[in-house]
């Protein structure tokens, strides 16, 4: 499907990154919010039975053509997908702008060692240590610093 094909069955506002169908079948009353939640927190579109990424679907009709790379969104918000909040780029780069505190609360980069916390901050294949400190959010703060300096991607 081209992006000229997807701009005749769906309205895309770059201000709210919402969707909304502009023609009627059954399946897809005109505008309503097009897209469902996925499991992994992104909203997809179905069209013609294959499913696409919203914020792809967002790249490919304000820049006329399809993403080269994955789509990042730069607040870390995958619900998101209001045009100025994504960018195309490499997996690397993408992978270097994940939100800072992970599942278990724990920020990223920083581990238990002994009595205190240890950062460690990972570059490609080689990971580099930080430092150890006695709090949490001082070990937290070393490799928030790092990673701002050394990870291209990062929006922090």
């Amino acid at each position: 499907m081209s992006p000229q094909q997807l701009s005749e069955v769906l309205r895309y506002y770059p201000e709210t990154g919402h969707f909304y169908w502009k023609v009627w079948s059954p399946n897809t009353p005109t505008d309503r919010l097009a897209g469902t939640v996925s499991v992994h927190g992104r909203r997809v579109i179905t069209y013609k039975g294959k499913k696409h990424y919203a914020s792809r679907l967002a790249w490919a009709l304000t820049h006329g053509d399809w993403p080269r790379h994955e789509i990042d969104h730069i607040d870390g918000d995958q619900l998101n997908d209001a045009i100025k909040n994504l960018r195309d780029v490499p997996r690397q780069t993408n992978q270097q702008n994940a939100k800072q505190c992970r599942a278990d609360r724990r920020p990223l980069g920083i581990q238990p060692n002994g009595d205190g916390w240890m950062a460690r901050l990972n570059l490609g294949a080689e990971t580099v240590y930080l430092g150890t400190r006695p709090k949490m959010w001082q070990a937290g703060l070393l490799y928030l610093r790092a990673k701002r300096k050394m990870h291209a991607g990062n929006t922090l």
